[in-house]
């Protein structure tokens, strides 16, 4: 069995097996937003040429650009415009608007994904008033389960805060404290970073003003700060840039409101904005004011340890770091141009690109042109009795990904679901192509069942190397009309011997007398949930109450991280002789031939030790002529 694959199956994790992005492929296409034109403009870094642009319609202003990190999907804020534009990519060169969201009068402008990727949530630059308030707002946005659905709906459109003075929200950043989500908000003119529970804000029945607001906690920045661009680490430090005061403002988000701390850029600098590296070792803060791009060590107490010179005048304003964390992209307002910055070794190259503008580029996104994989994460069958079959349940496997997705094998690992009806093996699917495949649940014991189809392809978003799995559960239930035999136990009287190499498994015989003949069998697992074992064959014919053999066991090849057990030997032949009807107030005396040891045994001898771990095994126990298989408590044993 695939020692990676079965942790993913102890116990109730199985529920957690869930699908992790990893992004392997660098992308040669960049989109950026070109606020003058009202477009987007999709660069091959390769040439360093537009080879296509989106018209988003006249006046748009579009402002921050973000590209979904699970789909094909593009979005805008239009500033001027006053809605969030959503495009399906079709490839570089073709986009489909899939919705317009109007969220007028507010001037959307910050977005970002919530870790899960559902959610889009918009900061606005200004917003509405009422005699001397202001109104700022905090738009959610519901991402559709379904890529290729139009179904995205503007969920709640909440008043962020009121208060006398227009603070005009910038740049949003979500950050997740337990189950907690909440927004960080720079706003520029009112000095403060506003941090927002945002299910206590939706969830208000009536607008508050911020010092009253519950949900809104004030982080002020010294006077003239002027807070525009913000990045926060893992551990909670947000990074945010002062673009009048020529600072980058730090501070600890778990004990805000406390006193941050700064470090200076240099006067004139006037930085807009800030990535962290993937190592959050490093911040990197585009000066509009200076045309560089400042590198700070933040493995330490924050300094600046080099100084990119980007270009002359040429006003650098918004940077992505690529989901590889390699590559650090500036989008330069004037002459409308692109840095590009190795984090590895910050060299860099600046290139103007003919977009048919001379100025206007804001934000900037890389797409991801890898192949993904979009399925159900687990599948769940009814509970079906162990002489008996499911119907089969259709699995689609969709390319979610903006590159071709080449499929290799489909297959299952556990003996109780099988896969019929296979069209991917070998299938090479485009974008928003499917395949599909059935599975059939037949349960082979009672009790909770666990298995994984491993699908092998290049997609992006493998759970581990190239493999993507999918997980499967069901219950085993007793078929109809058949009496099972008690369980066997492992008690106080029973459990594991280990001498050398030899392993000893002691337990209790069925204690149900009413069946005539048994076998017996124990499993040995690296996974408490046994989805994947070795069985070892105890018995044949034996009366209830007589559990006694002895296996020699010479194999011990490892392929996979499973072993491939041969028998080389056992006493079945003597425990066929000493067969004895077990129901009927029937009887027999003893056969265990070790008096100190009255409980049925089995013994293994590998021909190689175990390899050093924990193991689980369990005892299994059926009447002759039936399949139904009864088992006792598992039990584990280590092998140092």
């Amino acid at each position: 069995m695939h020692s990676k694959l079965i942790h993913l199956w102890l116990g109730l994790i199985f529920f957690l097996a869930i699908l992790f992005p990893t992004h392997t492929m660098a992308a040669p296409y960049v989109y950026v937003a070109d606020s003058a034109d009202s477009s987007v403009t999709i660069i091959d870094i390769a040439t360093q040429k537009a080879v296509a642009s989106i018209d988003l319609g006249d006046n748009k202003g579009p402002q921050e650009i973000l590209l979904h990190p699970d789909r094909p999907h593009l979005f805008t804020s239009n500033y001027n415009g006053g809605s969030v534009s959503i495009y399906k990519i079709n490839g570089f060169d073709t986009h489909e608007l899939i919705k317009e969201i109007p969220i007028d009068g507010v001037n959307p402008e910050g977005m970002a994904f919530s870790p899960d990727g559902k959610k889009l949530y918009v900061a606005h630059a200004l917003g509405t008033s009422s005699t001397s308030i202001w109104y700022q707002y905090l738009t959610e946005i519901d991402i559709n389960d379904d890529p290729t659905n139009t179904g995205y709906l503007e969920v709640s459109r909440k008043r962020l805060f009121a208060i006398n003075d227009a603070p005009a929200p910038h740049s949003i950043h979500i950050q997740e404290d337990v189950d907690t989500l909440y927004a960080l908000i720079s706003g520029r003119i009112e000095d403060i970073v506003y941090k927002v529970n945002i299910e206590a804000l939706l969830n208000q029945e009536e607008d508050l003003i911020a010092e009253n607001n519950p949900a809104v906690k004030k982080q002020e920045l010294k006077e003239g700060c002027g807070p525009h661009g913000l990045d926060v680490s893992e551990a909670g430090i947000a990074y945010v840039t002062c673009q009048e005061s020529s600072d980058l403002a730090y501070y600890d988000t778990t004990e805000s409101p406390i006193v941050p701390n700064y470090l200076s850029l240099g006067e004139g600098t006037l930085p807009e904005d800030v990535v962290l590296n993937s190592t959050e070792t490093s911040a990197y803060i585009a000066n509009t004011g200076a045309s560089t791009v400042s590198v700070v060590d933040l493995s330490g107490t924050p300094s600046e340890v080099e100084t990119l010179e980007i270009g002359e005048a040429l006003s650098p304003r918004y940077m992505t770091i690529n989901p590889s964390g390699d590559t650090v992209y500036v989008s330069c307002y004037k002459d409308s141009s692109l840095a590009v910055i190795s984090t590895a070794t910050n060299s860099f190259e600046t290139f103007s690109v003919d977009s048919g503008n001379t100025d206007g580029f804001k934000g900037v996104s890389e797409a991801d042109y890898s192949a993904r994989i979009l399925s159900e994460s687990a599948i769940i069958f009814d509970p079906a009795a162990t002489d008996s079959a499911s119907a089969p349940t259709e699995v689609s496997l969709t390319n979610n990904g903006l590159g071709q997705l080449s499929i290799t094998s489909v297959s299952i690992e556990s003996s109780a679901f099988t896969l019929t009806d296979i069209d991917c093996i070998g299938a090479v699917l485009d974008p928003y192509e499917s395949c599909s495949f059935n599975v059939t649940f037949s349960p082979d014991a009672t009790g909770d069942i666990y298995g994984l189809i491993l699908v092998d392809s290049n997609a992006s978003n493998a759970t581990s190397g190239t493999i993507y799995d999918i997980g499967l559960s069901g219950e085993g239930t007793e078929p109809t009309g058949v009496t099972p035999v008690a369980a066997p136990t492992i008690d106080d009287a029973g459990g594991t011997i280990i001498t050398g190499n030899t392993v000893k498994f002691v337990w209790t015989p069925s204690a149900d007398d009413t069946a005539e003949l048994f076998t017996y069998r124990v499993d040995v697992s690296s996974s408490a949930s046994f989805d994947s074992y070795d069985s070892f064959s105890a018995s044949t014919g034996l009366a209830a109450g007589m559990g006694i053999a002895s296996l020699l066991l010479i194999g011990g090849a490892v392929k996979n991280n499973r072993r491939k057990l041969m028998i080389w030997g056992c006493t079945l032949a003597l425990a066929a002789l000493l067969t004895a009807c077990g129901g009927g107030g029937g009887g027999s005396s003893d056969p265990d031939p070790d008096p100190s040891d009255p409980t049925g045994t089995m013994s293994v001898t590998p021909s190689t030790a175990f390899d050093s771990g924990t193991y689980h095994w369990r005892v299994g126990v059926k009447a002759t002529g039936t399949d139904f298989w009864v088992y006792s408590e598992s039990q584990t044993f280590t092998i140092d």
